[in-house]
């Protein structure tokens, strides 16, 4: 599975993650999993304002994510 962050979550996480998982996760479980495995930076992913995609798709907290998805996380997006 492949993590990808944008914005100042990449200066602050890297660019990517890529993990092996060979069950399917909710993305709150992936949150977990991440902060568990890569330390408590990663803590940031569960601010709520913090958006996520699964395979260019908005997602909450209980979409399901498989091996094979590629997840994306980035800070609300603003315009001017």
């Amino acid at each position: 599975m492949k993590i990808k962050f944008f914005a100042w979550l990449k200066e602050s996480l890297g660019e990517e993650v890529v993990i092996e998982h060979t069950t399917p996760l909710t993305v709150l479980e992936l949150k977990n999993k991440l902060i568990s495995e890569h330390g408590e930076k990663f803590a940031v992913l569960n601010n709520p304002s913090i958006l996520v995609s699964v395979n260019l798709e908005f997602a909450e907290n209980d979409t399901v994510v498989k091996n094979l998805d590629e997840v994306a996380f980035f800070p609300p997006v603003t315009g001017g």
